[in-house]
């Protein structure tokens, strides 16, 4: 006789896809001597990229916070295309002007590039740029980001690589990099996003998501269990009942749409009974679940999340209940000098070193003048 056919169970939620350890990151094997000739980062960037995909409260906390910086892109004072900043009802040929100054500033680094770099460095924990350098090789003509995914630092201080499928596809010098790198006691290569203490909240996000998903879908739970206690005589040497069967297809033909699934137990006792109740009863197993754990999950995690990024729940448009709305201008201003200008500052200066005066970059959003002019920014 073949032996009986076990089906594994497949667990709902998606954690154990990606914890293959019992920390969310590898240890750092950096300097190693394997048969890699790069140094390893201490998280797996696709990783990181699969975790961005994964909440999007996540994902709009990083986009937003790259635009914070991006948007006070602007010539520095040095700069030859500086220009001075567009006052309200400026001439169409002085705006002209200003825009037309503005996209040639751009071409020496794009303002796309820009972004780019930064919500890089903001998932990642490490943003690469390009020098491009004029035909002389005497100055740096340009600036282009390049893909923190995908860049590798070499042995032996060898320079720097895009590495696609475990193969080298194009090298540089270390003279040809700017490398920016957060702050990261695991490595002395890399950089570490700031948001990794909140890794395991947003993969639990994630799989109480799904677990939800599912909940609604009627896929993955009961719906209740009809316990019966009916005498039936056509059992078979397997155990089958015809009689069971034909009230199992009832009970299907029955279904919701939704395809709640619903288990018959037959205890196949005494059917000689008065009271009706004790024949036939329904248990509901979803009024646990009623309770709602997924939202509470959701809620422990998504509270971690936004700590980790440090950024007002009001400025990515989430309303919070029981809660008196603050002024956004001024919350806006305070998370701005607060979290973003530091980070600003390190990215004008880790930049403009590299580069002559004359293309130097500056980062001050408009909003911000607008909202500390002729006074001090809001406590």
């Amino acid at each position: 006789m073949a032996a009986e056919k076990h089906h594994e169970a497949i667990p709902i939620g998606m954690v154990s896809k990606y914890l293959t350890t019992k920390n969310p990151w590898i240890e750092s094997q950096q300097g190693n001597t394997d048969n890699y000739d790069w140094h390893t980062p201490p998280v797996d960037p696709d990783f990181l990229a699969r975790l961005l995909r994964m909440s999007a409260l996540h994902e709009s906390a990083i986009d937003f916070k790259a635009r914070m910086v991006t948007m006070g892109y602007f010539p520095h004072i040095t700069n030859s295309l500086y220009i001075e900043p567009l006052k309200p009802g400026a001439s169409k040929a002085t705006v002209r002007k200003y825009h037309e100054t503005l996209y040639a500033f751009y071409k020496f680094f794009p303002l796309n590039d820009f972004y780019a770099y930064m919500h890089d460095a903001f998932t990642f924990g490490n943003g690469f740029l390009e020098k491009i350098m004029n035909k002389r090789k005497t100055r740096v003509a340009g600036l282009r980001r390049r893909n923190a995914r995908l860049m590798r630092i070499l042995h032996k201080d060898a320079g720097y690589a895009i590495v696609i499928d475990d193969t080298i596809r194009k090298k540089y010098t270390l003279d040809q990099i700017l490398h920016k790198i957060m702050p990261c006691s695991e490595s002395d290569y890399y950089g570490l996003p700031r948001y990794t203490g909140a890794i395991n909240d947003i993969i639990l996000s994630d799989a109480a998501r799904a677990q939800r998903i599912q909940f609604y879908d009627n896929n993955g739970y009961m719906g209740g269990i009809i316990v019966s206690n009916l005498k039936v005589d056509d059992v078979d040497k397997d155990g089958k009942s015809l009689t069971e069967d034909r009230i199992v297809d009832d009970i299907n033909t029955a279904q919701t749409p939704g395809k709640g699934r619903t288990v018959l137990l037959n205890l196949r006792g005494d059917d000689n009974i008065e009271d009706v109740s004790k024949v036939m009863n329904y248990i509901d197993t979803t009024v646990q679940l009623a309770k709602d754990d997924f939202k509470v999950t959701t809620d422990v995690a998504t509270r971690s999340i936004y700590e980790a990024h440090q950024t007002p729940p009001e400025l990515l448009g989430t309303v919070l209940e029981k809660k008196v709305s603050p002024d956004l201008n001024k919350l806006l201003a305070n998370y701005y000098m607060v979290v973003i200008k530091p980070i600003a500052d390190l990215v004008i200066q880790e930049i403009n070193s590299e580069i002559s005066p004359e293309n130097w970059i500056d980062l001050r959003p408009e909003f911000l003048n607008e909202n500390t002019e002729n006074k001090e920014v809001p406590a």
